[in-house]
Order: C-alpha cells, then structure tokens, then sequence
C-alpha cells in the first residue's frame, strides 16, 4: 500500500515521513480498517501533504463521510433572513461623506 502511495508522488517523500506512514498504516490494518478507506486517505494525504499522523483523520473522514473540514452537523443558522453587507453603488449613498 505504501508502494502505491509512493509511486503516486512526485517525488519520492524522506525516509523518515514513509517510516511514520508505514506505521500508521500497519496500525490501522491491525485494527481491522478497510484497506480501501485507507488507499483513498492516502491518496487525500498525497494530494495534500500534512505530518503523517493525520493519517487516520482522513481514514476517518473517508469512513464517515466527512468533507475534510470542522463541521457543525444539524446546525441551523442562528440569524435568519439577514443579508451581509454591500457597498452601495448609487453615489448618493455618500452624499453626507464628500
């Protein structure tokens, strides 16, 4: 699997970050994680490089859906029909200022 990864790269990654992955891997298959989830957290990881012990967040996210990012599930907005602000366009609107 790690094989995989590295050959994906584009150029080859320190020995010391393989060493972390392979670790982390070979943890997550003993603990009985589809090899599948984890072939797509690595390809996650090679697409977006961060310290292999983020590895398995993404085997996490890939299992439970999440979009890689901090999410508030079942969120409702707490201020409703409010729009942000836009600068006006009509000069008018600054007829006080100039």
């Amino acid at each position: 699997m790690l094989a995989e990864y590295v050959t994906g790269c584009r150029s080859r990654p320190p020995a010391k970050v393989l060493s972390h992955l392979g670790r982390e891997v070979r943890e997550l298959l003993a603990e009985g994680v589809d090899p599948s989830a984890i072939r797509t957290a690595l390809s996650r990881f090679r697409n977006s490089p961060k310290h292999p012990s983020v590895l398995p967040s993404l085997v996490n996210e890939v299992l439970n859906g999440g979009v890689g990012r901090l999410e508030r599930p079942n969120s409702d907005a707490t201020v409703t029909g409010q729009a942000g602000w836009t600068v006006p366009t009509d000069p008018a609107a600054y007829a006080e200022e100039l």
